[in-house]
This record gives structure tokens, C-alpha cells and sequence, in this order.
């Protein structure tokens, strides 16, 4: 007798969020499951290396000093206003401020906009 198997789709580790306003921001988050291997990675602008760029990792603490490799090959349709992009433990929300990234666990995270970057959360 045939079974049919429930085949679940694997969850996505990376992924890109884009600001649909003019200041040209993006984030990459990425969860591997790992402490390590999650990370929140914004910027704004279009040119490489970036003059304002922020990371985040799990424990909500911005570090506005850390560049990571150029990643190529971004594209895409913009994050549209109200809608949200989740990474395992990270998730990115694009607001009319700009694009805010938060550890869904704590609510700790950031807001990157065009009036600069600040610590969001409890």
C-alpha cells in the first residue's frame, strides 16, 4: 500500500530585505541555527563599501564598526511598506522610517533609515 510522505521544505537561512524608499537600504539575515551563524547586516546606500552599515547578532547589540565581505549578486523586489521578511530567529520589517530588524525572541534590534541608525526594543 502506497504512503504518501509529507515532504517539508527546507527553512530558509538567508535571506535579503530592501527599503522601497530613495535612501537605498538593504539588509541581509542570515541564521544557520548557530550563535554564531545568525547575523542581521544593513546598509544604506549603493556604493561598496558602505559608509553607514550596522550588524546585529542574537544578542541585539549593534556594532556600527564591522563590514562584512561585498555581497554580490543582490536583487529584487523591495520589502513594500507593512510586510516582513523572517529568518529563523531574525526578523526584518519595512516601515515608512526605514527598514527595522529585530531578535524575534527579545524584540531587541535596530532601525536603519535616512535620519541614520538607532537601537530599537524593550
Amino acid at each position: 500500500v502506497y504512503q504518501p510522505v509529507s515532504v517539508s521544505r527546507p527553512r530558509a537561512t538567508s535571506s535579503v530585505a530592501f527599503w522601497p524608499g530613495s535612501a537605498a537600504i538593504t539588509c541581509i539575515l542570515k541564521d544557520n541555527g548557530t550563535a554564531a551563524g545568525a547575523l542581521v547586516f544593513c546598509w544604506a546606500g549603493s556604493q561598496w563599501p558602505p559608509t553607514t552599515h550596522v550588524k546585529m547578532g542574537l544578542d541585539g547589540r549593534l556594532d556600527q564598526t564591522t563590514l562584512i565581505q561585498e555581497p554580490m549578486g543582490l536583487g529584487g523586489p523591495a520589502l513594500q511598506y507593512g510586510k516582513s521578511v523572517t529568518v529563523g530567529r531574525l526578523r526584518c520589517t519595512s516601515k515608512t522610517a526605514g527598514l527595522s530588524c529585530i531578535v524575534v525572541k527579545t524584540g531587541m534590534g535596530l532601525l536603519i533609515g535616512a535620519s541614520g541608525i538607532s537601537q530599537i526594543g524593550p
